[in-house]
């Protein structure tokens, strides 16, 4: 690019100053040898330059605007050469951040949104970034279509999740409950059963206390006397046997028995009433300490 007053060589022996800058061209001081004259046109440049071609704007990167500018990364737009101040058209601006990221632009930074993972960079080519935020699945004990659409603790879990934007890109206090009273195991994920002389069941839940119980204390057995089975019952008075709680069906195995009219007396049993034997004297009286009967 030249400017009044720039001199160029032609040949070995003949060199040219410019003389004149007009009209967006330089004029030639003196006749060229061959066919160019004397205030012949030699070639076209920018209107009013001082022989310098126009730097790259701002936001784009090139040795100038002539041999070309293109946008720096993270940025859209295009810078085309033009012959009037500044010399060239067009811009290039800043792409936002994409989907699922936060930040002032792609060029200030991006950053994946809570709940997500991966990275985002600026790049020259459309639509100049790249990006992997993905959405990150929810963690053990949890359920949810991923940490950004939620995740709750499993049934029997109490706690909550929630996004974060540093690895693993979650905190999570699901816990599992503990067994609830009258009932007995690990915890209630993994399965409670009620204790023995308790009859029902444990079942887990997503709401507070995250689990259901029924277990209740099974009442004692006929002929037997007490609250209940696991609070102890004993026979009564003329019954002989023993009540144990246990886990399975009935919740307790055992049962107190009428104990038989003793010698020299008759009747059905203890219970309902013994009578002497004709010739003997005395009475027959139900206790609850063996032989159960007095």
């Amino acid at each position: 690019v030249f400017s009044v007053g720039d001199s160029f060589r032609l040949s070995t022996t003949e060199v040219k100053t410019i003389t004149q800058v007009s009209s967006g061209t330089l004029v030639v001081a003196t006749p060229l040898q061959g066919s160019y004259r004397a205030g012949d046109k030699l070639m076209k440049v920018g209107s009013g330059r001082s022989g310098q071609a126009a730097g790259c704007p701002a936001n784009s990167a090139g040795a100038n605007v002539g041999a070309g500018c293109s946008c720096n990364a993270g940025y859209a737009g295009t810078v085309t050469e033009t012959q009037v101040s500044p010399y060239y058209q067009g811009s290039c601006s800043s792409v936002p951040c994409p989907a699922n990221s936060h930040g002032l632009h792609v060029p200030g930074g991006c950053s994946c949104m809570a709940g997500f993972s991966g990275s985002v960079s600026a790049t020259t080519d459309n639509p100049f970034y790249t990006s992997s935020c993905s959405a990150v699945m929810c963690p053990s004990n949890s359920i949810g279509a991923s940490m950004p659409a939620g995740c709750s603790c499993n049934a029997g879990y109490a706690g909550t999740v929630s996004a974060v934007t540093s690895s693993p890109f979650y905190s999570s206090s699901c816990s599992a409950v503990v067994c609830p009273a009258n009932s007995g195991g690990a915890s209630v994920p993994s399965g409670c059963m009620c204790h023995a002389g308790f009859a029902g069941s444990v079942t887990a839940v997503t709401t507070s206390p995250f689990f259901t119980s029924s277990c209740s204390s099974v009442s004692c057995p006929a002929n037997s006397d007490g609250s209940t089975v696991p609070g102890g019952c004993s026979c009564n008075a003329g019954y002989a046997g023993s009540v144990t709680a246990v886990t399975n069906n009935g919740f307790y195995i055992g049962s107190c028995g009428g104990v038989v009219c003793p010698a020299n007396s008759n009747g059905n049993n203890v219970p309902s009433g013994c009578s002497c034997n004709a010739g003997f004297a005395g009475t027959v009286v139900a206790s609850t300490t063996s032989p159960f009967y007095t």
